[in-house]
């Protein structure tokens, strides 16, 4: 290409001195091909500059290859894919491939975004105000000694970014509608429409397009609090991200360290203090504090109804030969009733009730959850915490422990600490938490709880002493097993004794 001042040249000798496009070819030495080109041009725009395409011998010889691992590669689990860096170990290990690693890894990202392999796009939703989206998220919490894995139901408002947690033991029906219940009561009102994912608590069966067919408990519970619902499509997480996104914020924020829960109706109003207290933060993009654009979707929230929904289940259940009922998978034993007896079950997300005909209740039992748990060796974290006692109530286990254990060690001199973690790990072996807590009471009522006051209380906890009935012909039946009130004897030290002269 010529200079831009050769080719202004070209112009002017063509335009003002009206020379022939031979004459301005042999006058400048071109070409009278170029000369023309330039002298009668029209069209100066600037090019986009075409891309060269390099020739790559070495990589088209191997690219069919790698087109059909990739193509394998989506009937595969994602976690089992090629990545990129294995295609290139690939190709030179097993067909001596020499070109260069930076090649293969250019080759893999254009083949993939041809065989579909893009990141799919999703469309920014807006979100009116008490529009609401709803879902559960697994945790961990410790127990009664135990890590177990608990559920929390999370309600999120899209339009204020506001989010609300509380905790179930489960995912079912029951626990759903009474979180719901639970959380509108706090709320004051009820959101117009909300979003569900396609959880078996409230959809029996995913009919063609947007059409469920609903439990018959969640259609009578939507009807009572007359709120709209709608479900996602299958398999499509991401049209309710928000929520997911808040069960993630949630879980993170709200359950670290992983807490301590042993009454459920305590914890959840601690975690509705702490969904109270995050509406202080700034919307990530409207620039206003949360609370404010809160207080917004409230005033358009639907009245709550004059009665609250009683969030039950009635089952029918045979009580069998030893004397228990089936229900939800789990025995309730003791029933005081007839075996082959019909029996009405009434079950609420924490108790189960057993009624009869009448719904006179027989029985009242804890609702039982299959609860997935993981057992803590306390004798070797204690063995553990022993060699480095500073490091004790920096642990997350501290917390874990019964109060009367934290007393315990709460000492600031190291070696005395040392010693009753090593205490602690021995007793530990043989008996669980509960018991050496009690046995560490006992001991501090007379004074300092040291080893042997706590060795002897927990042999007495664990071998009460037992009568040793008589066993003579001759002694009367009122006498035997009859433990004599000694303290009657201390009496006698304050009556004064006469003595005859």
């Amino acid at each position: 290409m010529l200079a831009m001042e050769q080719i202004q040249y070209i112009k002017h000798l063509r335009q003002k001195e009206g020379k022939s496009i031979q004459a301005i070819a042999h006058l400048l030495g071109l070409n009278w091909r170029t000369a023309k080109r330039y002298a009668d041009c029209e069209d100066f725009n600037a090019l986009l500059p075409a891309r060269r395409q390099r020739a790559r011998p070495i990589m088209e010889a191997v690219e069919p290859i790698v087109e059909c691992w990739l193509r394998d590669d989506q009937k595969l689990p994602r976690k089992q894919r090629h990545t990129a860096k294995r295609v290139y170990d690939r190709l030179v290990s097993e067909h001596g491939f020499q070109g260069a690693e930076r090649t293969v890894r250019e080759c893999v990202a254009k083949m993939r975004t041809r065989l579909g392999h893009e990141r799919e796009v999703f469309v920014q939703l807006a979100h009116p105000p008490a529009h609401a989206q709803v879902d559960f998220g697994a945790f961990q919490a410790f127990q009664k000694g135990r890590l177990i894995t608990l559920q929390s139901l999370v309600l999120s408002f899209p339009y204020s970014n506001a989010g609300f947690a509380q905790v179930f033991p489960g995912e079912n029906t029951e626990c759903l509608l009474e979180g719901l219940k639970w959380l509108f009561e706090h709320l004051g009102g009820v959101p117009v429409k909300i979003r569900f994912d396609n959880l078996a608590a409230a959809v029996v069966d995913v009919l063609t397009g947007a059409e469920r067919t609903l439990t018959a408990r969640f259609a009578r519970f939507r009807l009572h609090y007359g709120f709209e619902c709608e479900f996602c499509t299958v398999g499509r997480g991401n049209e309710k991200g928000h929520v997911e996104n808040k069960v993630g914020y949630s879980r993170r924020n709200w359950f670290v360290p992983v807490p301590t829960i042993e009454d459920v109706g305590s914890f959840n109003e601690h975690l509705l203090q702490v969904a109270h207290e995050d509406l202080q933060r700034t919307h990530y993009a409207k620039s206003e504090r949360i609370e404010t654009l809160f207080v917004q979707e409230q005033g358009e929230l639907l009245s709550l109804p004059r009665f609250a929904f009683e969030v039950v289940r009635h089952e029918s259940a045979t009580v069998d030969k030893y004397g228990r009922i089936k229900f939800d998978g789990h025995h309730y034993h003791g029933i005081p009733a007839s075996p082959g007896e019909r029996v009405l079950v009434q079950a609420s997300w924490n108790v189960v009730k057993v009624l009869t005909k009448e719904q006179q209740t027989l029985a009242q039992f804890p609702r039982t959850y299959p609860h997935k748990q993981e057992a803590v060796n306390w004798q070797e974290l204690f063995k553990l915490l022993s060699r480095k006692p500073r490091a004790l109530k920096h642990s997350v286990h501290f917390e874990w422990l019964p109060e009367t254990i934290k007393r315990y060690l709460d000492t600031d001199d190291s070696q005395l600490l040392k010693q009753r973690l090593q205490l602690l790990s021995q007793l530990a072996k043989r008996h669980d938490l509960s018991t050496l807590a009690k046995a560490i009471t006992q001991a501090g009522e007379t004074g300092v709880p040291d080893e042997g006051a706590i060795r002897h209380a927990l042999y007495a906890l664990t071998s009460p002493e037992r009568l040793i009935p008589l066993l003579e012909a001759y002694t009367p039946p009122c006498l035997q097993g009859y433990a004599p009130d000694l303290s009657q004897y201390d009496q006698l030290k304050s009556v004064p004794i006469s003595v005859g002269r």
